[in-house]
């Protein structure tokens, strides 16, 4: 799911990302695990950081704007509880909707990135966002990022 809105200056981007489609808890051929859960949350953040990135990018690249905010939502419906121990945090009660980051892509700071060396996690963190991800426990609901 995606949604855009535009007005003349800026950009604003809702992206659903849920995390049992992005990193599935079983390989489909041998119903083995595919990754350990920290792994899984580690795939998960590097997954919805490129994700913020190139959708920013990309309308700054098609559009005469200024800049872009983009909110991740994770999305999981009330019985989708994790059986295999990945500890990933939800809203309390379980939520459907539960916005896990939000981001500000100016474009200035997104032309000085060096795009063919840079790290998804680590461009994240010198740009303005709201993010809050523990290795071991997943993403926490955040705001949406306010302009400053």
């Amino acid at each position: 799911g995606v949604r855009v809105g535009l007005d003349t200056t800026t950009a604003h981007v809702d992206l659903r990302a849920p995390l049992g489609d992005i990193v599935p808890r079983e390989s489909s051929a041998a119903g083995a695990p595919l990754r350990t859960p920290g792994e899984r949350l580690d795939v998960y953040q590097d997954y919805v950081c490129g994700l913020a990135l190139r959708v920013g990018r990309e309308l700054l690249a098609v559009l005469p704007i200024d800049d872009v905010t983009v909110d991740i939502w994770n999305v999981t419906a009330e019985n989708d509880a994790p059986e295999d121990g990945s500890g990933y945090r939800d809203a309390a009660p379980r939520a459907t909707n539960m916005r896990i980051a939000s981001m500000l892509c100016v474009r200035a700071a997104m032309e000085a990135i060096a795009w063919p060396t840079a790290d998804a996690s680590q461009v994240v963190e010198v740009l303005a966002h709201e993010m809050n991800f523990s290795p071991t426990e997943g993403f926490f609901q955040v705001p949406h990022i306010t302009r400053t």
